[in-house]
């Protein structure tokens, strides 16, 4: 009985983990097998639960071993282990000095097609402005 509601309480705790981790790493994408085993270890939790209150203690033992194991499984994933060393600042260093050389010519085009714009705008206000004065 003791062991079921260890399992039990560990399992929910470390639900709860996960919960917080996600809430506190924004930006972490959870697989579609994570997603699998945090309902899988809800479902065990709940049958365990209902089965230590009906008093089939055997049942409820091994349900809540499958729980804390689908927990445990979920949270430890190396999938999301690997995204906590990878925070959002970093990706700003990595990502910016490959950005820079590609955005440059950009600009620099852009700069340039604004500067015709404006000669080839201002070249047909003089034009309307002789036709004016010629009428």
């Amino acid at each position: 009985l003791s062991r079921t509601v260890e399992n039990l309480a560990r399992s929910r705790a470390t639900l709860q983990a996960l919960v917080k981790l996600l809430d506190d790493v924004t930006n972490m994408v959870i697989a579609d097998h994570i997603q699998h085993e945090v309902v899988k270890a809800v479902q065990f939790i709940d049958q365990s639960s209902s089965q230590l209150e009906a008093g089939f203690l055997t049942n409820a033992y091994t349900l809540s071993q499958k729980a804390l194991v689908a927990s445990e499984k979920a949270f430890f994933d190396p999938s999301m282990l690997a995204l906590l060393y990878f925070p959002e600042d970093s990706k700003y260093a990595i990502y910016v000095p490959l950005f820079i050389p590609m955005a440059a010519p950009v600009v620099s085009s852009l700069f340039q097609a604004i500067k015709l714009y404006k000669q080839l705008r201002s070249a047909r206000q003089q034009q309307g402005a002789e036709k004016l004065k010629t009428s």
